[in-house]
């Protein structure tokens, strides 16, 4: 399927809004990290699992992160 939308990726990116992060942890909370940039670059995404909706991205894949963002946004029951 594609969409009829005209302009430059970059230009689209730039118009899409974040949802505010929630002060709250998801009960179900799934995390997996990513590559910005393959071989040089990661992060790792928060997804509330019960709603498929991500909840955050953060910059790196390091463990200290993600306890950091936990102990920031309590409630997370399932990890």
């Amino acid at each position: 399927m594609k969409l009829r939308i005209h302009g430059r990726r970059t230009a689209l990116l730039g118009q899409l809004t974040a949802r505010p992060v929630p002060i709250r942890a998801p009960r179900i909370l799934g995390i997996d990290e990513f590559a910005f940039r393959k071989g040089r670059t990661y992060g790792t995404v928060l997804v509330d699992v019960e709603s498929s909706r991500p909840v955050d991205v953060l910059p790196d894949r390091e463990t200290s992160t993600v306890a950091t963002w936990l102990h920031e946004h309590p409630g997370a029951e399932i990890i």
